[in-house]
């Protein structure tokens, strides 16, 4: 195992990871903050559902353009300072978004936390890939996720009822504070041995400039596939979880804010059982294209019955929405097959290109154009600023979107060469 050999518990490649783990998990939980704040952000700035949507998405346009850089510097810089400085300025982004009075400041704030944001999932997959042996890849970056829809999940709990009792800016507060204890434990545990650049505790392994790195990952047409499988796949969690599904709940069923989050937490739940079991299963049989198209086929299906069953128990909406999780994980397993066609010296690269593909349809696309759709095309707004939408209308606007993004994936699944699980990536030089 590559690695720190150490008797201490602290200095444990998995308590390590672990603890990196957390910046995803925080991370997660700022994505989908937005969707227990609608109606407080519509009230506090005065906007339509238009720019509530802009707000939520503002996060993501920094985030998306800074995965390949972020990738970049774990192969450059000591992964100590880039994850400590990164959870510090995030936690500034949220100070600033508690204190904010007006849209544009809202947005740069959100802006700010998906700059810096930007090096936690990245960085967390370059630690395990030189902290674990590569057939356990395809595990972790499933239990990965799991602690990453697991915040999601919990955030979105924790912030409902933060939200209700104590407001949203006292809410972002409190992630503030979180992320400048986490930015002091980062520090802590990543010692000096292992805040060096990998490539410099190996330095018999070749080395790549930033230029010819950016290229071999842009010139590997597999990768491309493989992000954007990833990225219409992550659809449910980017744009139907993290943002819409809530307020969705809300109306077809007519309960709380609390009650329809409960809901709407189901799918990060099931999506945080189904990762590390999909990547156990893909590992264990060495195969990478069935799960593919196993996931997309059962996204689909659970996507139709979902909007198109009409009179659906809120009961069985729940298990419905815990099963879409679970089903849709097949989102997380382009990174293992980007891993295995990637050379060592790109692999922080190839992370962060998956990664940035991963989350360009979802949040940046697909978010704004459905509040666009809802207000523009379908939306009236009553005297106190609620949206006064039939459900019927969410379920055209976002159902056919949220089924036309599986079709597409499931359609990818078959180009999308098998891996086998091995190491691939001199054949791709």
């Amino acid at each position: 195992m590559a690695g720190i050999q150490s008797n201490s518990f602290f200095r444990n490649p998995w308590f390590i990871w672990g603890l990196a783990t957390i910046t995803v998990l925080f991370q997660f939980l700022l994505q989908t903050s937005v969707s227990v704040m609608i109606a407080n952000l519509r009230d506090a700035f005065n906007i339509n559902v238009l720019g509530v949507s802009l707000i939520s998405a503002s996060f993501f346009y920094t985030y998306i353009f800074l995965q390949m850089p972020a990738g970049l510097l774990f192969d450059k810089f000591p992964a100590r300072n880039i994850l400590t400085i990164g959870i510090i300025c995030v936690g500034f982004g949220c100070l600033l978004f508690a204190m904010a009075h007006s849209l544009s400041v809202a947005v740069v704030s959100r802006l700010i936390m998906g700059v810096f944001c930007a090096v936690a999932f990245p960085g967390v997959l370059y630690l395990a890939a030189n902290l674990f042996p590569p057939q356990r890849f395809a595990f972790i970056v499933g239990v990965t996720e799991m602690f990453g829809m697991s915040g999601a999940a919990l955030g979105e709990q924790f912030l409902a009822v933060c939200v209700e009792h104590h407001g949203w800016r006292q809410s972002m507060l409190y992630c503030s504070a979180t992320a400048f204890l986490l930015a002091i434990l980062l520090y802590w545990v990543l010692d000096k041995q292992l805040a060096k650049p990998v490539l410099e505790r190996f330095p018999t392994r070749k080395k790549s400039s930033v230029l010819s790195k950016l290229l071999l990952v842009i010139k590997m047409p597999q990768a491309w596939l493989c992000g954007i499988y990833s990225g219409l796949m992550f659809t449910i969690i980017s744009t139907f979880a993290s943002l819409w599904c809530i307020t969705y709940i809300v109306k077809l069923y007519n309960i709380s804010l609390t009650q329809a989050a409960t809901a709407s937490a189901l799918i990060f739940f099931g999506a945080a059982m189904g990762n590390p079991l999909f990547g156990w299963i893909s590992d264990h049989t060495k195969r990478r294209k069935p799960i593919l198209l196993i996931s997309a086929g059962l996204t689909l299906l659970l996507l139709t019955i979902i909007f198109y069953t009409p009179h659906i128990s809120l009961l069985t909406l729940n298990f419905l929405l815990f099963g879409l999780g679970f089903v849709c994980c097949g989102y997380a397993l382009p990174f293992a097959i980007a891993r295995e066609i990637t050379p060592f010296q790109c692999q922080g690269a190839m992370m962060g290109f998956i990664n940035m593909l991963g989350i360009s349809v979802g949040a940046p696309i697909l978010q704004p154009i459905i509040g666009w759709l809802l207000n523009e095309h379908y939306g009236m707004m009553s005297d106190n600023r609620s949206v006064a939408l039939n459900p019927d209308i969410y379920r055209h606007v976002i159902g056919n979107s949220l089924i036309a993004c599986a079709l597409l994936a499931f359609a990818l699944g078959f180009i999308i060469k098998e891996t086998y699980c091995r190491d691939t990536s001199l054949s791709q030089q």
